[in-house]
C-alpha cells in the first residue's frame, strides 16, 4: 500500500521514481506537493505495522492527505454523477 502511495506521489510531481529505497526521504526532496504531515504519517503508519496494529487504519491519514493533496491538484473527482450542465 505504500509503494502505491509514493508512486502517485511521484507522479503528482512529475518526478522520476527513484526505486524502493529511501522513498520517505526522496519524496521529502523531490516532491514539493506532498501532504504536509508526509513524514510522521508515513513513520507512524511503520510503527503500527512494526507492533501489528491494523494495517487498514493506520493507513487512514496517509491516504486521506493524499486524498487532500490530488483534489486540489484537480487529479481526482469528487465522486459526484452527472452530466455537465
Amino acid at each position: 500500500m505504500l509503494a502505491s502511495y509514493f508512486d502517485i506521489l511521484f507522479a503528482v510531481n512529475r518526478a522520476l521514481h527513484p526505486g524502493e529505497k529511501r522513498l520517505l526521504g526522496q519524496a521529502s526532496r523531490h516532491c514539493p506537493q506532498r501532504p504536509a504531515r508526509m513524514v510522521e504519517q508515513v513513520d507512524a503508519r511503520l510503527a503500527a505495522a512494526a507492533i501489528g496494529e491494523s494495517v487498514l487504519a493506520a493507513l487512514d491519514g496517509p491516504t486521506g492527505d493524499l486524498d487532500l493533496l490530488l483534489r486540489a491538484e484537480h487529479l481526482q473527482h469528487d465522486g459526484r454523477r452527472g452530466g455537465a450542465g
